[in-house]
């Protein structure tokens, strides 16, 4: 399916891409019903396995591929748990080009951090992008990130009980 960016001359893009991002996220609904907590894990400890293990095997590697691209596609494109999915995939995929192969060291790690803690640096890392908070860049701000107790979810709240967008 295409990207309707625009289908008749009056009528701008963004609303036909909201369009778009509707129809999508009811298609998911309905398509992928929501995993349960234990299932999301198991999830992420499969991806975290496969990179790990691509050090030794390398063919491994391109078995997180589908897998993250299926944790990607069960989740409505609005919500930020698809803005951690998505950033997760894109760098496993540019992870699979020979100078970039240790950033799979760096999702392992970091998959690895979050299986034992529930503290995942990705998601804290994509809550400072501009879309994804109301309040201007601080270090007040990034040290209450990086220092805020793990939140289970993914979805990280600000220090004032607010959400990201």
């Amino acid at each position: 399916m295409t990207i309707p960016f625009t289908n008749s001359p009056g009528r701008s893009a963004a609303p036909a891409f909201q369009d778009y991002l509707r129809r999508h996220d009811a298609r998911a609904a309905r398509t992928f019903p929501p995993l349960s907590r234990r299932a999301t894990r198991a999830t992420w400890l499969a991806l975290t396995c496969l990179l790990a293990a691509g050090s030794w095997w390398p063919w491994l590697d391109w078995l997180a591929v589908p897998l993250a691209a299926w944790n990607l596609c069960r989740m409505p494109l609005r919500a930020f748990p698809s803005q951690v999915r998505l950033a997760y995939l894109g760098l496993v995929l540019l992870g699979l080009t020979g100078p970039f192969h240790w950033i799979h060291a760096v999702q392992a790690l970091g998959g690895t951090v979050m299986l034992l803690t529930d503290y995942c640096p990705l998601s804290r890392m994509l809550v400072i992008l501009p879309w994804n908070r109301q309040e201007r860049l601080s270090w007040a701000l990034l040290w209450r990130l990086a220092f805020a107790p793990p939140v289970a979810g993914l979805a990280l709240k600000l220090g004032d009980g607010r959400q990201p967008v």
